[in-house]
Parts: C-alpha cells; sequence; structure tokens
C-alpha cells in the first residue's frame, strides 16, 4: 500500500520522530552496553547500532527524503526486533528445556 503525505504531513511526523528519537537511543545504547541482550550482537550489527547512535540524522531535507538516512532508521529498528525476538525464543526454549529436566527429576 502506498500513499503520498503532503510535506507539512512529512514535517510533524519528522517531528514526532525526532522527538522520540533521544530516549529510543538511550535505550538502545543501554541494549548495546549493559543489557544481557548485548551477548547477541555481532560485529557487523553492534556497528550498525553505534553508527545510528551516534549520527544525528534530519531525514527530510529540501522537500526531499534523505533515504540513506531513513534506510538506516528502517535498519535499526529491524535489527532491535529481531533481536528482541530472538532473545525471546532463546529464553523460552531455555526455559522449557528446564522444564523437562524438572519433570525428568520427578
Amino acid at each position: 500500500m502506498s500513499f503520498q503525505l503532503s510535506h507539512e504531513e512529512i514535517r510533524r511526523y519528522r517531528a514526532i520522530l525526532l522527538r522520540e528519537e533521544k530516549p529510543f537511543k538511550q535505550k538502545l545504547n543501554d541494549f548495546i552496553e549493559h543489557s544481557s541482550y548485548r551477548e547477541l550482537l555481532n560485529d557487523k550489527n553492534r556497528d550498525m547500532l553505534k553508527q545510528y547512535l551516534n549520527s544525528h540524522y534530519i531525514y527530510f531535507n529540501n522537500d526531499r527524503y534523505l533515504q540513506n538516512e531513513v534506510d538506516t532508521v528502517f535498519a535499526v529498528v529491524n535489527e532491535y526486533r529481531a533481536l528482541i525476538s530472538k532473545s525471546y525464543i532463546d529464553f523460552k526454549e531455555e526455559l522449557l528445556d528446564f522444564q523437562l529436566k524438572l519433570e525428568k527429576v520427578s
């Protein structure tokens, strides 16, 4: 599905994105540096996430999208979501294995 937004709507959504980007970057930094999820990161995705953290993207300028910046933010969000999903599945498998061991012991 494709539709076209007016420049005013794009600017309004861009303002929301820029406002929400700061807390997202803080959470992402905690994810990379301090969470147990950091062990799931390989060099490639760690570098991509850190590059995004250090960026100051504007996403839209002179009535045009800055496609590289838009692509990067989508890639970061997709990578973050994939890592969270993978960790959830891994933890669920560990829990099921643990429950199976408990059943064998009982």
